[in-house]
């Protein structure tokens, strides 16, 4: 049954960046949390002997092309001795069954209860057949014997650049499993936050050590893009998909490629962050706050944001205006509003691109009172739409303003209208920086 879906998704593949096997995004509005956070283990291991002896698997990394991660130099792994506590007990292996029939080994790290990150390669492989069949996962492995748990690929999913371009860019996965391994691993947390020449580490099965003992290695950030890391950490084919961590423990890349000096990873950013969440069910909504206009007739409005399903009775024509206060970036490329009408009702899901924005024509009430600054590093706008910020000379706590206007925000924050004592107009101030005088 799963091959048949894969065929049917694979077809679709022209608009959607995501494999998925069922269910939609349940989305919580206010919940707008930019990462998953770290959660010990809640739940008592359980053992068990893998089901295929691991000496006899091929790394995924042998169906590549090229750029197979390396050891650098001398090999400085060290085999993991408390592969039972974090970060390594949240560090998985992966075996993965492709239409060729055969099965690869490969590495994950659980960021979910139910949630591995790992490769986008360990889960789509053109020269493997296509998407991975079957994918089985153990926690704290040892030999042939896992020590935490074991669960089994539901969902898979990774982007559409990947599987058309093969491009380390996109080399990224989520594996959404049969059972909550995450509640007895624990997980880790996630970050966009890196810094170059940082303390990092990574660990994983590399094949060259049996692929079934875990090692780890430890090195410096030494380039930053866009879209990828470089390190000088050693690592092996069968360590695909293992997490680069920080000295916090937090995942800021996938370890997924390497060069003549060099190892990388396909690196977390906000955008691969909103992905990550989207495809664990937790898409992220960013604060828009924005009156939009409809541009487009037979526009679609969806219920959720996996597309099961379209709004019933819900039509919306060119020239409408509603209230955007969420938006979304979706794994397929696209943005998405969350809308609400006049009344505060919540209308659907609308393509951004089906919209524009209309500006906010506040109107400002009289207020004409005295502020001070009361907090540093305050933003301060040129206008109440937040294209822009002002700059501010010599702005700091105590100095004092007239305030003669006050907006209502459509945010739920109110802003005032700023002058100095030469009747100079400083900017747009929110409320809460500032202590009222008089």
């Amino acid at each position: 049954m799963l091959r048949s879906i894969n065929k049917i998704v694979t077809s679709m593949l022209v608009f959607t960046l995501l494999f998925s096997h069922s269910v939609s995004a349940n989305v919580s509005e206010k919940d707008n949390e930019t990462a998953v956070t770290d959660v010990d283990s809640v739940e008592e291991p359980s053992s068990g002997t893998l089901d295929l002896n691991q000496d006899n698997l091929l790394p995924i990394e042998y169906t590549l092309d090229n750029k197979i991660e390396r050891v650098i130099g001398t090999d400085q792994r060290i085999k993991v001795s408390n592969f039972k506590s974090t970060p390594y007990k949240q560090v998985v292996l992966l075996n993965m069954t492709f239409p060729n029939g055969k099965t690869y080994t490969g590495s994950g790290t659980m960021v979910g209860r139910d949630s591995v990150l790992t490769a986008g390669h360990n889960i789509y492989s053109k020269s493997a057949g296509g998407w991975a069949s079957k994918i089985v996962v153990y926690a704290g492995v040892e030999g042939q014997k896992f020590h935490i748990g074991k669960a089994q690929s539901k969902k898979i999913h990774t982007l559409n650049q990947w599987i058309n371009k093969r491009d380390f860019q996109y080399d990224l996965a989520i594996i959404k499993l049969n059972n909550n391994l995450g509640d007895k691993t624990g997980i880790l947390p996630i970050t966009s936050k890196v810094r170059l020449n940082e303390s990092i580490e990574t660990s994983g099965f590399p094949a060259d050590k049996g692929s079934s003992i875990q090692f780890k290695s430890k090195g410096f950030l030494n380039k930053i893009e866009a879209n990828n890391l470089y390190y000088d950490m050693d690592t092996n084919p069968g360590q695909s998909g293992s997490s680069v961590r920080n000295a916090n423990n937090q995942i800021i890349g996938v370890h997924t490629f390497g060069g003549e000096d060099y190892n990388g990873a396909t690196r977390l950013n906000e955008l691969y962050i909103d992905y990550i969440l989207h495809w664990m069910g937790k898409p992220k909504a960013h604060n828009y706050y924005k009156k939009v206009e409809v541009i487009r007739s037979n526009t679609n409005l969806w219920n959720d944001l996996n597309f099961n399903s379209k709004r019933s009775g819900k039509s919306i024509k060119i020239g409408s205006i509603y209230h955007a206060k969420y938006m979304y970036n979706h794994p397929n490329g696209q943005k998405y509003l969350s809308l609400y009408d006049s009344k505060d009702k919540w209308i659907g899901y609308l393509n951004k691109n089906d919209s524009k924005d209309v500006k906010n024509k506040l109107t400002g009430d009289k207020y004409n009172k005295k502020v001070s600054i009361s907090k540093n590093k305050i933003c301060v706008w040129n206008d109440l739409d937040f294209n822009s910020k002002r700059s501010v000379k010599n702005l700091k706590i105590g100095n004092v303003y007239h305030a003669k206007y006050k907006y209502n925000h459509p945010n739920g924050q109110k802003y005032l209208s700023l002058y100095d004592s030469n009747n100079k107009w400083i900017g747009y101030f929110n409320i809460k920086d500032v202590k009222i005088l008089q």
